[in-house]
């Protein structure tokens, strides 16, 4: 999983991803090529379940904390972060493998209804990501930006990760 991270965030960013496996690895989830070695990854959990330094260490998932707690949900809603999905060999963008991930995210979709109120996620082109999913919901976060390493997350053209998610 690190190597996928290299090749598609900034060094910045990947220490950060090492935070949360190293913190959470039960949430990730691995697609493997038909060898054995990974193909994709995605983290995957519950807000709630996320350790308050690890969402204050992320800008990431600071953001998305600090959009909750602006607009909470209703008693009894769960809220899920995705807070990574990369292919190896090609980012953010559907492969095979990050297909098999869309289907983990559907299955723990249909688990936690009608309790899901929200999802948050990332893109790195969020205008892209949302032409198919806005029909479901989804939409970019208000001042939805974070800065890891020194890399500004919403500048167009390096890389820049916004989130988005579904009400």
């Amino acid at each position: 999983m690190t190597a996928i991270a290299c090749a598609h965030l900034p060094a910045g960013a990947v220490a950060v991803m090492r935070s949360w496996w190293d913190t959470m690895p039960s949430a990730f989830r691995v697609a493997r090529d038909p060898d054995g070695s990974p193909a994709a990854f995605q983290c995957l959990c519950e807000a709630t379940s996320v350790p308050a330094w690890l969402l204050a260490a992320d800008p990431v998932a600071a953001s998305w904390r600090e959009h909750l707690r602006a607009n909470p949900v209703p008693r009894g809603q769960q809220v899920l972060f995705q807070r990574y999905t990369l292919a190896a060999d090609g980012g953010e963008a559907i492969t095979p493998a990050h297909a098999a991930l869309i289907l983990d995210l559907k299955r723990r979709h249909l688990e936690v209804r009608p309790r899901l109120r929200r999802i948050y996620s990332l893109a790195a082109d969020p205008a892209a990501r949302l032409a198919p999913i806005a029909p479901l919901g989804f939409a970019r976060l208000p001042n939805g930006t974070a800065e890891i390493g020194g890399n500004d997350l919403a500048k167009p053209g390096t890389g820049s990760w916004l989130a988005i998610a579904a009400a």
